[in-house]
């Protein structure tokens, strides 16, 4: 059963905006009957110093995605893409993630051109890497709902390998122990961009400019890492550098 809470920021109000935090580890989830996260964290701090109440709920994608193109919600944190152009406006830029790409055990990955010979490569349902990812007909993509499910079948070997998000890999493998069935050597498929969007719908655009200030300190002052470290661990950096 899927469990969504509200939690705001401070006081409920007349001015309270509303946010979606994506359903995924160590994102946004439920952790002993409590909201708890990574974004979700980040949008409280940033809505604490931006001086605005904000009521956070963690949602599915595709209720996330629906909010932020009815104006449902005011604001959430994922990737920006060019299909969401004329859905938002762009706040600002949270941080840069790796993408990779991850073999089973006894399978090493060197190169791109290895995917080729992956029997099945696992990939988000509904998620572009890359174009040069997309567009190769000779990488054999496996659907998959969720992180979780794709390091399952490649622990137990049922797929080859895995792309992805470098963190929300790193903290799934270290959460369920998987580290001794997955190879050590990663590749990376290039980097993506999250940021803080507001649907442009929102009746709230003139407070952008509240927000991009109170990311901008909050990073510079590194309490957005310190978020992210809190979930991931100390080592979210490294596996985070593009090679």
């Amino acid at each position: 059963m899927l469990l969504i809470i509200t939690l705001s920021a401070f006081g409920l109000s007349a001015q309270t905006l509303k946010a979606y935090v994506l359903e995924s580890e160590p994102l946004g989830f439920i952790d002993a009957g409590n909201p708890s996260g990574e974004h979700y964290d980040y949008l409280l701090a940033i809505a604490e110093r931006a001086g605005v109440d904000l009521d956070v709920e963690i949602v599915p994608k595709t209720k996330l995605f629906a909010a932020i193109k009815s104006g449902e919600i005011d604001m959430a944190i994922f990737f920006r893409a060019s299909k969401w152009d004329k859905f938002v406006e762009y706040c600002s830029e949270i941080r840069k993630i790796n993408i990779i790409a991850m073999n089973k055990k006894g399978l090493p990955l060197n190169s791109f051109s290895d995917l080729q010979n992956s029997d099945r490569v696992g990939v988000l349902a509904k998620t572009s890497i890359s174009d040069a990812f997309d567009n190769d007909a000779g990488i054999i993509k496996y659907s998959v709902p969720n992180y979780e499910t794709m390091l399952k079948l490649l622990s137990a070997g049922r797929i080859d390998s895995g792309v992805g998000n470098a963190i929300v890999l790193s903290y799934l493998i270290n959460k369920y122990g998987y580290v001794s069935k997955l190879e050590k050597d990663v590749i990376s498929l290039g980097t993506k961009t999250q940021w803080l969007q507001f649907s442009n719908k929102s009746a709230h655009l003139d407070l952008i400019a509240k927000f991009q200030k109170a990311v901008s300190e909050l990073k510079a002052e590194g309490k957005l890492d310190e978020i992210l470290t809190s979930y991931a661990g100390a080592g979210w950096s490294e596996l985070n550098q593009s090679n």
